[in-house]
Parts: structure tokens; C-alpha cells; sequence
């Protein structure tokens, strides 16, 4: 049995990759949580008092969200039902060791991702035409070389391009990043925050460089700056370290084109026009992070309690069900579309899911598992996945005596 947990968790990792459009679809949600709740049956017959407590905060907020927009989204209901209860099954089975199995899973999809990003670069045309026959990610975004088996994504700007961007499990290079990056803190933190394990860090920092990421480089100097702070005891040593991590993270922003420009770019980027571009031509639009977080700021403003919810035609940019202006900004989507009471909720499990995470692993600064995941969820959706879900919620569902 405890191999199908183990494949029941990786099957968590990759619908979390989105890279399918079923990983995308309610469809896929319903049916990850029909088969949780088929091979946890046990743990669902008899749940734990904290199940009932987590599921009645979100109908709680839901209760309150449907009475403010005057109108019911079963569907929207559903969706944390199902995250809350996944993240219980695998945190219930798991327990402690749930951040060394998310490890392990993403390094082996990581060197999976690297192995096949090696063939797509000496042979792409060829990888290519062989994606494109086993195809399951059913055409997502027909206007783009993009393949997908689930494990690995095949996604370049054309055949000529000399080193593409690597998407791992992930429908894009940046959340894959992101996924990488998680997994290096974890094996830093329970390392003691020594440099342990150098053949894993290696890997990790290899498929970093492939995804030319820049939320990933940034996570990753903020990791730097946390190792330099938290490694030393001695006063003198962290207040010298720092200084020096921080001049490293500078030079290299001025110094990697890709990762200045791109947020340069992004920054410049003008709501407006780009909401008047999509209503004339007809076309669909995801502008950069900070766009985005500008559109679901205008949203918390006009829904300032529990945000519009799963009424999706409140959100701004929605122009038809087929015709949007789509925010990527997470944390703005958290506050636009749950409100002041979702974004408390939200923090307090980052927060304490850093306090439970650097009292078990015996380091200082706890602000850095939140800090990390505010990163990645400025920059992406990938923070209401369902394996960043478990995560965060690990502290409500897991007491550690040391906690």
C-alpha cells in the first residue's frame, strides 16, 4: 500500500506542474481527489478533529464570500474541499518526512528534466516530431512548440533557438524554477544548513541555470542572503556575510541581462493598454507579474472582505467566459479573489508553516520558508497548487514536539 501513497504523491507533483490540460481542468482536481479518497479510505473513515476544523474555516469563508457576491459557485466550494483534504491525506501519512519526499520526487523529475532537455538540444526537430506523436497535454497553447508527457515538457520559441528554456514537469520554465528551488532549501535546511550534499545541489543548480529563470534566480539569492545570516553564530561573521551576499546579488542582476530586462520589461508594462488591446482584437492576454498584481489589487478595492470568489465575470479583465485578461500574480489573485479574510488565512499558514519548519530543522530565521513562498507566488499561481497546499498547511496538521 505504501507504494500507491507514493505514487498518489507523485501524481500530486505533476498535476501541480500543470503542464496537461487536464492538470488545468476541475476535471483533473476531481479526479486526483476521488482517487485520494479511494486509497486514504481508512483515513477518511476516521478523520482527525483538525480535518473538520480546516474544512469549516473554508466554508466559513465561502459562506461569507457567497452572501457578499450574492451568488453560489459549487464548483469554487469544492476546490479547497479537495486541496484541504489531499494535503491532510499525504501530511497524515507522511508526516515529518513530507519536505524529504517532496525532495526526492522533484530531484528525480529534475534529472529526468535534464536528461531530456540534453536530447532537445543536440536534436530538437527530431525530439520535436517525437513529442508532438505522444502528445497528452491536448493542444493548451496551439500557437507555441509545446508538447507534453506529464514528466517533461517540450517548449521552445522555434526549432533554431540554440539553448531553450527548460520546463521540466511544468508548463513553463519559471514554476519548474521554482519547484527546483524549494527542493534546494529543503536539503539545506535539513543539512543543517552545511553544503552536504553537493551532487543534489549540483543538479539543482544546473536545472536552474537550463530554465533561465528569473524568479528562480531570485529565490535562490535569497536563499544565499538566509545561508550567510543563518549559517554563522558569531555577530561579526553574519553582519559580514551579509553585506557580502547582498553585493553578489546585486552584481549579478546588473550583470545577467535576461534577469534585469525581463523585470525592467515587466515593471513598464501598462494595465490599460493591455486591457484595450484584448477588447479590440479579441484576443486573450496574460501580462507580466506586476500587471497582474496591479489588476487583482483593483479587485481587493472593489471586494475588500472575501473577493469575488468563484464569480470570475467580477474579476478585472474579464471580458467573456473565452475572452479574458488573465493575472499570473498568485498573490494578487489571493487577494483579489479571497478577500482580506483568505489573505490572513493565507499568511498565517506561511508564517507558522516557517515557525514549525525552522523549529524542526533546528535553524534560525523562520521567516525564510514564507519569505520564499511570497516570492514564488508574486511571480506565479503555483502557490494555491495542491503540493504548495500540503506544505503550508503542515504546522495545522502536524504537531511536532519540538513545535
Amino acid at each position: 500500500m505504501s507504494k500507491i501513497k507514493d505514487f498518489y504523491f507523485f501524481l500530486v507533483v505533476l498535476y501541480s506542474g500543470m503542464a496537461l490540460a487536464f492538470f488545468r481542468s476541475h476535471e483533473g482536481l476531481i479526479a486526483l481527489w476521488a482517487l485520494g479518497l479511494f486509497i486514504f479510505g481508512r483515513e477518511t473513515l476516521y478523520p482527525s478533529r483538525k480535518l473538520f476544523i480546516a474544512l469549516g474555516v473554508w466554508m466559513g469563508y465561502f459562506t461569507i464570500n457567497t452572501l457578499i457576491i450574492r451568488s453560489f459557485h459549487p464548483m469554487f466550494m469544492g476546490i479547497y474541499i479537495a486541496k484541504i483534504m489531499i494535503a491532510y491525506w499525504l501530511l497524515t501519512n507522511y508526516k515529518e518526512q513530507i519536505f524529504k519526499k517532496y525532495e526526492d520526487t522533484i530531484y528525480n523529475l529534475t534529472i529526468i528534466s535534464l536528461a531530456l532537455y540534453s536530447i532537445q538540444i543536440i536534436i530538437p526537430s527530431q525530439m520535436w516530431n517525437i513529442f508532438q506523436a505522444i502528445d497528452l497535454s491536448e493542444g493548451i497553447f496551439p500557437h507555441k512548440l509545446y508538447s507534453s508527457i506529464g514528466i517533461y515538457t517540450f517548449h521552445q520559441k522555434n526549432l533554431s533557438e540554440l539553448f531553450p528554456r527548460n520546463s521540466g514537469f511544468t508548463w513553463e520554465p519559471g514554476p519548474f524554477s521554482c519547484y527546483v528551488m524549494l527542493a534546494l532549501f529543503f536539503n539545506i535546511a535539513r543539512n543543517n544548513i552545511k553544503i552536504k550534499d553537493k551532487k543534489r545541489l549540483m543538479v539543482y543548480i544546473t536545472a536552474l541555470i537550463t530554465t533561465q529563470s528569473s524568479t528562480g534566480f531570485i529565490v535562490l539569492l535569497a536563499i544565499i542572503i538566509w545561508i550567510s545570516w543563518a549559517r554563522f553564530k558569531n555577530i561579526a561573521f553574519k553582519f559580514l556575510s551579509v553585506p557580502i551576499a547582498i553585493s553578489i546579488v546585486i552584481y549579478l542582476f546588473i550583470n545577467l541581462p535576461w534577469l534585469q530586462e525581463k523585470i525592467v520589461n515587466e515593471a513598464e508594462q501598462d494595465v490599460e493598454e493591455i486591457m484595450e488591446r484584448a477588447t479590440l482584437t479579441g484576443s486573450s492576454y496574460a501580462p507580466g507579474r506586476f500587471a497582474s498584481f496591479q489588476m487583482r489589487w483593483e479587485d481587493y478595492k472593489n471586494y475588500p472582505i472575501a473577493g469575488y470568489g468563484g464569480k470570475n465575470s467580477l474579476q478585472t479583465g474579464f471580458i467573456s467566459e473565452d475572452h479574458t485578461v488573465s493575472a499570473i500574480n498568485g498573490i494578487g489573485t489571493i487577494l483579489g479573489k479571497y478577500g482580506s479574510i483568505g489573505f490572513t488565512i493565507f499568511i498565517w499558514c506561511i508564517f507558522s508553516a516557517g515557525r514549525w519548519l525552522g523549529l524542526y530543522y533546528k535553524y534560525t530565521s523562520h521567516m525564510i520558508f514564507p519569505v520564499l513562498l511570497l516570492m514564488i507566488g508574486f511571480g506565479f499561481g503555483i502557490i494555491e497548487s495542491p503540493i504548495i497546499v500540503t506544505l503550508f498547511l503542515v504546522s495545522f496538521f502536524i504537531t511536532h514536539k519540538n513545535v
